[in-house]
């Protein structure tokens, strides 16, 4: 059984410890925080090990990470720093969800409870997959995207790269939501948005680039 380290000690690394201790296919090895003050503290069970500088005496016996953290920059930015040692990962996909046939879910990728990703789609890496959310047939989610509890994405939708898509939207069936792109809570998406875009509303309307 392969021993995994958590990267990150807040809110959504609980929920990705719950998804683990579920599984029965990892055990968990700890916790890593640059927040050196949880250092010792205790998430479900499991102990804050120290900060990424601890990571070379506590790396015999750890052969995957899963990152933690629901923020995608952050996640990103974790992922760059751990990629110089040549880290893998692991899925962490809660055994309620429903994934269907010929679907691909990238390495890193967390899928939650109740959440349901029909079949055909394809998935990133080290992208959230958040509670109760459904992705519909022939969907591509992009990499280290979130899709927040409660998001419909209908068939043939395509979210970009670092996307956000906030609780409860809806995106209607083939609209694409482009890279870097912020979708706020509830909103019912009936067109494609461009890169970097903040949508909100029913419809989303698209709001002003602040200068």
């Amino acid at each position: 059984m392969k021993n995994v380290m958590i990267y990150g000690a807040g809110g959504h690394a609980k929920v990705i410890i719950d998804i683990v201790h579920k599984c029965h296919e990892y055990e968990i090895a700890g916790i890593i925080d640059d927040n050196a003050t949880t250092r010792g503290q205790r998430l479900l069970g499991e102990q804050v090990m120290g900060t990424f500088a601890d990571l070379p005496r506590l790396w015999d016996g750890i052969s995957a990470f899963v990152i933690g953290i629901g923020d995608n920059g952050l996640r990103y930015r974790v992922w760059q720093k751990l990629g110089d040692l040549g880290v893998g990962y692991v899925r962490a996909i809660h055994p309620s969800a429903i994934v269907g046939e010929e679907t691909a879910i990238g390495e890193g990728t967390a899928v939650m409870a109740g959440a349901v990703i029909n079949c055909c789609t394809h998935v990133g890496v080290h992208s959230v997959v958040n509670t109760r959310s459904s992705i519909d047939h022939d969907c591509h989610v992009g990499d280290f995207v979130h899709i927040a509890p409660g998001v419909v994405l209908c068939g043939a939708v395509r979210v970009g790269d670092m996307s956000l898509v906030g609780v409860g939207a809806k995106v209607l069936p083939g609209v694409t939501i482009g890279r870097e792109v912020i979708v706020g809570g509830g909103a019912v998406v009936t067109r494609d948005v461009p890169d970097g875009a903040c949508v909100v509303g029913i419809p989303a309307r698209q709001l002003p680039v602040a200068r």
